[in-house]
């Protein structure tokens, strides 16, 4: 079943797993073969749906039907990553925290803009008319 799942997810881009490689090496001094880019790029898929399905356990035994950074984080704890858990934990509080402080958009402006309907269908119309004349220029 695995193997199967796995082959159907397809490869990771290998341009994107040897970018990642070299990342992490210096810079010049050391070349990565195409063997070492697919070989990394299987184990990367192997992780990940090792992590995912653990993932999926934590969701469904706290009754969830939506994997969350919580679940992530609990699944890497269990498979023995608990330093990569911390760093799930922490950035998604930052990212929480970006979404808390990020302007909410203002789905009410046709309302809070002080005009009637028919003021509003009259400024779109003459902008239409206006944005027609420039074309024709």
């Amino acid at each position: 079943f695995r193997t199967a799942l796995l082959a159907k997810m397809g490869d990771l881009a290998n341009s994107r797993v040897n970018k990642l490689i070299k990342a992490n090496l210096d810079a010049g001094v050391i070349r990565v073969s195409s063997d070492a880019t697919e070989a990394t790029s299987k184990c990367l898929k192997e992780f990940i749906q090792l992590v995912a399905g653990q993932a999926q356990l934590q969701a469904e035994a706290a009754k969830k039907t939506t994997i969350y950074p919580e679940h992530l984080a609990e699944a890497l704890t269990v498979l023995g990553y608990p330093s990569y858990a911390k760093e799930i934990t922490e950035l998604a509080g930052k990212e929480a925290e970006a979404k808390k402080n990020k302007p909410k958009r203002n789905k009410k402006r046709l309302e809070d803009s002080g005009m009637s309907m028919e003021e509003l269908k009259a400024k779109q119309a003459a902008l239409f008319a206006k944005a027609r004349s420039a074309m024709n220029k």
